[in-house]
């Protein structure tokens, strides 16, 4: 071996450990980005369902690493707060209900994955169903009845069946026995199969995904309210737009730039991305259902009101005051007032009874002076004479026998 070779082949292998070392470098500052993912149906199902949106990122943007975090409604809020989170995705409901709250930015939607050209936008709806051989026929006859869906603020699994509902001209608050089951959405057919509610509230095409997993026999359920789309699934409501892909501001400009063209020019069977669909249908649901996070209460209308009007409320206020006042120092006049006059009445009847007394008394004086009388008289005259006739019988015999008597 010539010096040349040997310093080419000292070249060759410095070069090469340069470039291991700088792959190591690469990897080892890679920084980690976690998506979160609205786990519909359970967290094992989520990783399966999103794991090629995985794949792709980390081959196709090879500085970065990227982690899939399932999670519900609930924590998928608490994750956002708290920064947990680089990336989302979920509904669009759940987007405009975040997005009120926190600095989000849109980025993608999601396409349908059951038209041949995946071109569909809207595909979020719910389905109303219950078991092919229950005796229900009809929306009306579930009254009173149990009704299953996910969770009170779950877009397809209740808000949109609830809006379909109230225009049937039920109250599902008030009119059926409801029961949330919560996450993953698969409970609910099993709930329903199991005979335990009467009927289900569940996402438009989970019954037909459960059935290719060879989960359940979707032959076995049966749509008490059918309408009509352009999708292959079974829903009772109008579609509404798929979900959304969405990044945090912490999320530096140039990832945010990669991450959309890598999805959009992402040509794989997997699933299929485009441009932002609008939210305004879904916006409208929202406040028609009363969940839309900018929607004013009727607690803030009145507040505002107030606001508005405050020198008048003042004004009027400090008359209802003076008006109470015065109504309180009228009603305090009034009792002192019949207070006294109470008094002077029982002193009246106290005067009124010792004069009463009085007059029994004389009236009693008088009969005594008037017995007294009748009775002097008599006694004068028998006196007069008793004594006459003593001095007459004294005259004729001292001795008389009648003047003791007398």
């Amino acid at each position: 071996m010539t010096i040349k070779q040997t310093i080419g082949i000292k070249k060759i292998a410095s070069l090469s450990l340069l470039l291991l070392f700088f792959l190591l470098s690469s990897s080892a500052i890679a920084k980690e980005w976690t998506i979160g993912v609205l786990a519909l149906r359970g967290d094992a199902s989520t990783q399966r369902h999103w794991q090629p949106l995985i794949d792709t990122l980390d081959q196709q943007i090879p500085t970065d690493s990227f982690l899939l975090l399932p999670l519900n409604l609930s924590e998928m809020k608490q994750a956002v707060a708290d920064k947990r989170v680089d990336f989302l995705l979920t509904n669009p409901a759940q987007f405009v209900q975040l997005d009120s709250a926190y600095p989000l930015r849109w980025l993608l939607s999601l396409r349908s994955g059951y038209e041949p050209d995946n071109t569909t936008r809207n595909v979020i709806g719910s389905l109303i169903l219950v078991r092919k051989d229950s005796a229900i026929t009809s929306i009306h006859e579930l009254v009173g009845k149990r009704v299953g869906a996910i969770a009170p603020d779950a877009f397809g699994g209740y808000l949109l069946g609830y809006k379909a509902l109230r225009e049937e001209g039920i109250d599902p608050e008030q009119d059926f026995t409801l029961r949330f089951s919560g996450f993953p959405a698969d409970a609910l057919l099993y709930l329903l199969r199991d005979g335990d509610i009467n009927a289900a509230i569940i996402p438009v095409c989970l019954l037909e995904n459960m059935d290719n997993e060879g989960l359940i026999n979707k032959e076995d359920y049966r749509p008490l309210l059918n309408y009509s789309t352009n999708t292959s699934c079974l829903t009772s409501t109008p579609l509404y737009p798929n979900w959304s892909f969405a990044a945090l501001d912490t999320v530096p400009d140039t990832l945010v730039d990669k991450v959309t063209r890598t999805l959009l020019n992402d040509e794989s069977d997997a699933m299929k991305w485009g441009a932002p669909a609008s939210h305004s249908q879904v916006e409208n649901l929202l406040r028609e259902v009363n969940q839309h996070p900018r929607q004013r209460q009727l607690w803030q209308d009145a507040k505002i009101w107030a606001i508005q009007h405050r020198v008048i409320i003042g004004l009027s206020l400090g008359a209802i005051i003076l008006l109470v006042f015065n109504q309180i120092w009228i009603s305090y006049l009034v009792r002192r007032r019949s207070h006294q006059l109470e008094q002077a009445h029982i002193h009246l009847r106290e005067q009124k009874e010792a004069l009463e007394q009085a007059q029994r008394l004389n009236i009693l004086g008088e009969m005594a002076s008037g017995f007294a009388h009748e009775l002097n008289q008599p006694l004068s005259a028998i006196k007069s004479y008793a004594q006459g006739s003593a001095i007459r019988l004294e005259k004729e015999n001292k001795n008389h026998p009648l003047l003791p008597a007398l």
